[in-house]
C-alpha cells in the first residue's frame, strides 16, 4: 500500500513501501520507470500512475527537460546538529509562462528519490512533491547515512526533479531535469562548494557552478521555454 503523509506545510510525501509497490509502478507507468533507469528509448506514452502514487491525475508521458521548463536555483547539502537532522535542499524555478497559459500548465513539482534503507542494500523509492505550484518553489530531501543497522538508515544513491504539465483536457506530461538520476558524487566531488555555518555545528554546502545540478541555471537564467509540439 502507499502511504501518504503530510511532512511539512509546503510539502507531501509519498511513499513506496516495499518492492511489490516498485512492481506495481512498473507495471502500471512502465515509461517513466525505465526513464530512471536511463532507457531513454521507452520515452513516450506511459499508463496511468494516479493509483500508484495518489495523484488526482494520470501521467501519459514522459520527456527531458530541453527547453529551460525548468531548472534548479540552488542546492545544498544541510546538517543541524542539535536534532542530528540530515537532508538536501534545493529551490526549483519554473518558466512562469506555465502558471499563466491554460495549456501548457504546470500542476505539480517535485523529485523522485531512490534510498538505500539497510545493510543489505534494499532500496526504496519515494517522491516529495511541492504542495503548491508556483515559480519559486522548495524542496527538501530527508536522509540518515550513519548507521544501516538503525530503523532509520535512509542513505540517497539517487534523485531526479520533475515537473507535471497539464497540455491538454485529459493529458499531463512528466518532464525530467536530468535523463539520468544525480547522486552526491554526480554534484559534488570535483566541483567547488560554499559552507554557510548556522552556528553549534550546523550549516548547509551549497553546490556551486559547474556543478551539473546548476548547469541548467547557467544556461536557462533570463530564458523563456521555447514553443514546442505534442505529437
Amino acid at each position: 500500500m502507499t502511504h501518504v503523509s503530510l511532512l511539512t506545510r509546503s510539502m507531501i510525501f509519498f511513499e513506496m513501501k516495499d518492492k511489490s509497490d516498485m512492481i506495481r509502478l512498473v507495471t502500471l507507468n512502465k515509461a517513466g520507470i525505465l526513464l530512471w533507469f536511463s532507457i531513454l528509448s521507452t520515452i513516450g506514452m506511459a499508463d496511468s500512475i494516479k493509483e500508484s502514487l495518489d495523484l488526482s491525475y494520470p501521467i501519459t508521458g514522459n520527456t527531458i527537460s530541453q527547453n529551460c521548463e525548468f531548472y534548479v536555483s540552488s542546492f545544498g547539502d544541510a546538517y543541524n546538529k542539535a536534532t542530528s537532522e540530515r537532508w538536501l535542499e534545493a529551490e526549483v524555478v519554473v518558466d512562469p509562462e506555465f502558471f499563466r497559459a491554460d495549456y501548457p500548465k504546470v500542476v505539480n513539482i517535485g523529485v523522485f528519490v531512490e534510498f538505500i534503507i539497510d545493510s543489505k542494500g534494499t532500496t526504496r523509492s519515494e517522491i516529495i512533491a511541492a504542495n503548491s505550484s508556483k515559480e519559486y518553489s522548495f524542496l527538501r530531501i530527508p536522509y540518515s547515512d550513519y548507521d544501516s543497522m538503525s530503523s532509520n538508515y535512509r542513505k540517497i544513491s539517487g534523485f531526479n526533479f520533475f515537473i507535471d504539465m497539464k497540455i491538454a483536457a485529459n493529458s499531463f506530461y512528466r518532464y525530467w531535469i536530468a535523463a539520468k538520476p544525480y547522486t552526491f558524487q554526480s554534484i559534488f566531488w570535483g566541483y567547488p562548494y560554499t559552507f554557510i555555518d548556522r552556528g553549534n555545528g550546523s550549516g548547509i554546502t551549497y553546490a556551486q557552478y559547474p556543478s551539473p545540478i546548476l548547469e541548467k541555471k547557467r544556461s536557462c537564467s533570463g530564458q523563456s521555454s521555447q514553443t514546442f509540439d505534442f505529437d
